[in-house]
């Protein structure tokens, strides 16, 4: 069985994940943000400008399918904090268990023990009698 692992390290990754997919997430908001300013201005100020208008709307549409994926790694990202949470569930689980079968296995060792010692003193003490009446 593998060495018991200590859930601080994991906890802590989850968290710095949770941090980091905040972040990316407010990026991703003004990312989105920004390109759809782009547009509205390309389309406001233009003007006769054909050239600037088709430029800044190929930008937008770049800058869209951007914002889409960027959303797509978001989901992603908390899938994984979600499968982070699990393994650290189980963990905690399995440390339980662990923890009570070491329990339960020093309970059947001192009973053990103990009925060790009480058939010794039996056995000794049929002895000397053996020897009493001999």
């Amino acid at each position: 069985m593998p060495a018991q692992h200590d859930g601080r390290l994991l906890n802590n990754l989850i968290n710095r994940e949770k941090e980091a997919t905040q972040a990316f997430k407010q990026y991703t908001l003004n990312s989105g943000s920004a390109a759809a300013a782009l547009s509205t201005w390309s389309t406001a100020d233009s003007g006769n400008t054909t050239d600037i208008m088709d430029a800044s709307t190929q930008i937008t549409h770049l800058l869209s399918s951007l914002t889409d994926t960027q959303r797509s790694y978001l989901n992603a990202l908390t899938t994984y904090r979600s499968s982070l949470k699990e393994v650290l569930g189980r963990e905690v689980a399995l440390r339980t268990v662990v923890r009570d079968r070491e329990i339960l296995v020093n309970r059947v060792i001192k009973l053990g023990n103990k009925n060790l010692r009480m058939i010794g003193y039996t056995i000794i003490r049929s002895s000397w009698r053996t020897l009493k009446e001999n």
